[in-house]
């Protein structure tokens, strides 16, 4: 059973009435050009998720990510290691740096289900963050392997989508973070909210965990 205890409530989308261009924030520079870098981090991280995800009747490795303990089903899994970058004077992880995971594992998941930034493009459409929430759980310090898992919890078929996401020390298996974000569907154009297209349907749909769609 998928474990959604972020908060006490379920996802609450929000409606068309109460989405609008102030709220079109991009994800992973949504709305501009990826740089060379950008471009080699993203396949790298698309690498990461597909291989976190094994074929019928493969052996896992028990240190895998996939043996974690997640809240709820087949996680799309983004693996990565603090840096010494990501410090802060406190000596553990900045705050930030989690928002950044959860948005690359979000972003790296769409691209796995083949809606990736030209698609978006082409479709001049695009799912951007509306709104978010995180609880942070546990501290993680340099060299830490941690591992970022997302699902598609609920939708509605029509304008909005919610996210869980969950950050696991890979070491011990400890949560580190849990998190929630809504999305909602824009034209790229002009920022306005528009219905989503056949495509996003087609290519999200089959990643959402509760299929039904919210009213």
């Amino acid at each position: 059973m998928c474990s959604l205890a972020i908060c006490d409530q379920p996802p609450v989308l929000l409606s068309a009435s109460r989405v609008g261009p102030r709220y079109a924030l991009p994800v992973w520079s949504l709305s501009g050009t990826y740089t060379p870098e950008q471009r080699a981090t993203l396949a790298q991280l698309v690498r990461r998720g597909n291989n976190s995800h094994p074929m019928k009747g493969e052996q896992r490795n028990v240190n895998h990510p996939g043996k974690l303990p997640w809240d709820c089903p087949d996680p799309h899994i983004l693996r990565t290691r603090v840096q010494a970058g990501d410090i802060d004077g406190l000596n553990h992880t900045n705050n930030a740096v989690y928002v950044n995971w959860c948005q690359q594992a979000a972003w790296s998941h769409s691209v796995a289900l083949g809606l990736d930034l030209e698609r978006y493009r082409a479709l001049d459409r695009a799912m951007v963050i509306t709104y978010s929430e995180f609880h942070y759980l546990q501290a993680s310090r340099e060299d830490d392997e941690v591992a970022v898992a997302t699902w598609i919890v609920a939708w509605d078929r029509k304008l909005t989508m919610a996210r869980r996401f969950q950050v696991i020390r890979v070491a011990d298996g400890v949560t580190l973070l849990r998190a929630a974000m809504r999305f909602a569907c824009v034209e790229l154009s002009s920022g306005r909210p528009r219905r989503l297209p056949q495509a996003f349907i087609d290519g999200y749909g089959p990643a959402v965990l509760d299929a039904t769609p919210s009213s």
